[in-house]
């Protein structure tokens, strides 16, 4: 028996209106537009609006240091709520606790850092090919792309979550 959250598609659920940064971001910059925006991760798109790489919370602290309990810690402390809009003056404040961790790769585009290695998915794929991708790849959001590589969105394990209560009588 085939559930509507399986047979719905891609397009049906993704998030069109996406946050994108370029390959010359500063991290500096990348680390203060997650915090902006609320979100964990982000594409990397080149001037012809084809993702080039992701670049997520976990990608910085694990530049920042190369022990997983400190870069874990890291990520919690800075980007713990990053779901939440908060004021500017509580991401100030988490951006001065961590500074001096930062300060040394602030410099560095993420070209440095980001995954070049990008998981897809396209608008007109079972969510279900999502799903399975999210799983097997062991990662929390796709890309969504056309046939040429652009960008059209992303799906997230939240958006799948999402869409799987939705369907829930």
């Amino acid at each position: 028996m085939q559930t509507q959250s399986t047979s719905r598609l891609v397009h049906d659920v993704m998030q069109s209106n996406v946050v994108t940064l370029k390959p010359d971001a500063l991290l500096a910059d990348v680390a203060s537009t997650f915090m902006r925006h609320g979100i964990s991760g982000a594409p990397i798109v080149d001037d012809q609006g084809k993702c080039v790489g992701v670049i997520s919370i976990t990608d910085i602290a694990n530049a920042v240091s190369d022990e997983p309990r400190i870069a874990a810690e890291l990520a919690d402390e800075f980007f713990g709520q990053a779901n939440l809009v908060l004021p500017a003056y509580v991401y100030e404040a988490r951006l001065a606790k961590i500074q001096d961790r930062l300060t040394p790769i602030a410099e560095q585009p993420i070209s440095s850092i980001m995954a070049s290695t990008v998981v897809t998915v396209h608008e007109e794929d079972k969510l279900s090919v999502a799903m399975k991708r999210l799983v097997e790849s062991d990662i929390h959001r796709l890309v969504v792309v056309d046939d040429y590589d652009r960008l059209k969105g992303i799906i997230s394990t939240i958006d799948v979550i999402k869409a799987l209560i939705d369907d829930t009588p």
